[in-house]
């Protein structure tokens, strides 16, 4: 369901009935669809104002006109740091690309498309952005793009064996890559809502080149809560939580090991 022109802050409360503020609002987005959030800004999409940029501080949106289409056929917005420049990601599947925008002083740049080899079409599910771009297909397979082309198959062999088949509305969420070190693990993460679970992956590469299978989380809390209705999940900024959001219940677990 589109966001209808404002943002919500959640209390958190254990009680059944959760409680909400409004953070932030404008009377003109009333299509929000998407929001990816990095520094002290927002990005959001608006299938008819397109996008728009919301300051933390200031709970003030910025629109802007030449940018009005770029709402139009977009599934999911990703966001990346790279130095001091934020880029801003949209798929587009029914185009089969992403576009790039780049943050530039208040505003934002004209996008470019950032794929040059064919992907990010219909069957994607979603993308994570960290320099590279994944590309996650409902069916369970994983690419990896750089700098626009896919890496080439002896470099990125995919996913390993996770015991059950991939399948759906699958969503990532993935821990920076770092230098292997005892006790580090770079990890990926896969909502499964058919099997009921988020499945986890070392980013490591294997001697296949594919990516190791670690385990799977299965909850089996409340009936409110659960993995069969995961839309997006999202690790912490210190890699400690998981957050999800199910039945438009936002919940979080520890990371542990697997």
């Amino acid at each position: 369901m589109p966001l209808i022109g404002q943002i919500h802050r959640c209390l958190v409360s254990n009680s059944a009935t959760q409680q909400f503020d409004v953070f932030a609002a404008d009377p003109e987005l009333k299509a929000l669809s998407h929001i990816s959030c990095i520094q002290r800004s927002c990005y959001l999409v608006d299938e008819q104002v397109g996008m728009v940029i919301l300051n933390l501080e200031t709970r003030s949106f910025s629109k802007f006109s030449a940018l009005r289409d770029a709402g139009k056929g977009v599934k999911e917005i990703a966001t990346y740091l790279a130095g001091d420049v934020v880029y801003i990601y949209t798929l587009i599947p029914a185009e089969g690309k992403v576009l790039r925008y780049q943050r530039v002083g208040d505003g934002l740049s004209k996008p470019d498309v950032w794929n040059k080899d064919a992907g990010f079409g219909p069957n994607v599910s979603d993308i994570w952005v960290d320099g590279s771009i994944y590309e996650m297909s409902n069916e369970g397979s994983l690419r990896k793009f750089y700098t626009g082309n896919v890496d080439p198959i002896n470099s990125f062999g995919g996913l390993g064996l996770a015991m059950l088949p991939l399948r759906g509305d699958l969503q990532l969420a993935m821990t920076p890559p770092r230098d292997p070190a005892p006790g580090v693990i770079n990890r990926l993460y896969v909502t499964d809502p058919t099997n009921e679970r988020i499945v986890v992956f070392d980013r490591d590469l294997d001697p296949q080149k594919k990516l190791r299978f670690l385990g799977s989380y299965k909850f089996r809390g409340s009936d409110r809560i659960n993995f069969s209705d995961l839309r997006e999940i999202d690790l912490s900024s210190d890699e400690k939580y998981l957050y999800g959001l199910s039945n438009n219940i936002v919940f979080r677990f520890a990371v542990t090991s697997l």
